[in-house]
């Protein structure tokens, strides 16, 4: 597969080392991994950041809840976290949606984090019905468990 990835800074070599390894290359684009610098997630001016990514794709995989490295003053995980991942996740949905080649895209994969499916009580095993109360979670302070 040729696999177009979103980071944050592909520059940061730091950052994504690990993924230039899989690919053994030294650049940003090179063999079959490509990386796409989409900036921060709570930064609404860079509406449109997925277009050129999803360009050419058959499949997406949202596997991380965009997050907001820049906290300002206090923490607040309703601006810092929940709301962030809300609105960069339905902007990729939105993208992949209005894409031109959206009849192309034949499968979403869409992951969330394990407290996102931790009802309580704790069944002894878990399936697709157990989800996470979202106010419950909230008056914990448990962001991720809302996603």
């Amino acid at each position: 597969y040729n696999v177009n990835a979103c980071v944050r800074n592909a520059a940061n070599e730091s950052s994504v080392r690990h993924l230039l390894q899989l690919s053994s290359s030294s650049s940003t684009s090179s063999g079959k991994l490509q990386l796409f610098s989409t900036g921060d997630m709570a930064d609404t001016t860079l509406y449109g950041r997925y277009k050129q990514p999803l360009a050419n794709c058959d499949a997406v995989f949202h596997a991380a809840t965009p997050l907001s490295p820049k906290f300002t003053g206090e923490f607040d995980g309703v601006r810092d976290m929940l709301n962030p991942g809300m609105e960069g996740t339905k902007e990729l949905l939105e993208t992949m949606l209005h894409s031109p080649r959206r009849s192309s895209i034949q499968c979403l994969v869409l992951t969330s984090s394990m407290s996102s499916a931790a009802p309580q009580p704790e069944p002894p095993i878990k399936d697709e019905s157990h989800w996470s109360d979202d106010t419950a979670q909230l008056s914990r302070g448990n962001f991720y468990g809302c996603l």
